[in-house]
């Protein structure tokens, strides 16, 4: 069966590039913005949709690029209701994100004691 995925990597600085670029090339993958891409991914039927993708492209991935430690692939793809469900198929999510902290929060203060 054929779906269209799209993929976000955030890979370490001296992080395999040059393969996922070639595997992401081998797979007419489309540029959607920095670290972002979409593409049509041939995976088999006969599993739940919504776990037979992202389990084949991750299959398919790890076999091609070998990844460190801090690399990271998001996946969106279809999900169990037809609907878009997203995982980390490589690595995980960080602890703290980058915008944390970022916005003004009010806060009741009582000034008068």
């Amino acid at each position: 069966m054929r779906s269209r995925v799209w993929l976000s990597y955030d890979l370490s600085v001296d992080g395999p590039y040059e393969k996922l670029y070639a595997w992401l090339d081998a797979h007419g993958a489309i540029e959607c913005g920095d670290a972002l891409c979409t593409f049509f991914f041939e995976y088999q039927t006969g599993a739940d949709t919504a776990e037979a993708i992202p389990e084949a492209v991750s299959r398919d991935l790890r076999a091609a690029v070998s990844f460190g430690p801090r690399d990271r692939i998001y996946l969106i793809s279809k999900g169990a209701t037809g609907g878009p469900s997203g995982r980390f198929i490589i690595g995980g999510r960080k602890n703290r994100a980058p915008w944390v902290g970022y916005s003004v929060s009010k806060q009741l203060v009582d000034d008068e004691s």
